[in-house]
């Protein structure tokens, strides 16, 4: 049996202000491969993530992750990244397909508490 292990990097909220509706994005994502044993396949993964909703990443942001944001301009869509990290899964099965579905549904969830500006603790 194979394992796909995915590390992700967050956005941070500035220290100061009080945003009315702010929530972490993923900026980067790491993924590797590794058998049932913990050996590491040669399937390694990487990109940077645009965030959607803040596009401007912080300064303590960078501090803590050394991610700047000249890094996520260029970096890929949510969607692609699951995509991409669907496509790496050992497995390909369903039980990854629900999670990169109930991922984009939050997403969208997101999108219509924004909208309507419903405020998320």
């Amino acid at each position: 049996m194979h394992f796909l292990i995915v590390d992700f990097e967050f956005t941070m909220h500035k220290r100061y202000g009080r945003p009315r509706v702010w929530f972490p994005e993923i900026i980067e994502v790491g993924a590797v491969v590794a058998d049932g044993y913990g050996v590491l396949q040669d399937t390694v993964y990487n990109a940077f993530v645009k965030p959607q909703f803040w596009p401007r990443i912080s300064e303590d942001c960078t501090g803590i992750t050394g991610i700047h944001q000249r890094d996520i301009e260029h970096g890929i869509s949510f969607e692609q990244m699951l995509q991409s990290l669907w496509q790496m899964s050992p497995t390909q099965d369903k039980s990854l397909r629900l999670m990169q579905h109930l991922l984009l549904r939050g997403q969208e969830i997101i999108k219509y508490f924004r909208s309507n500006r419903i405020i998320i603790m």
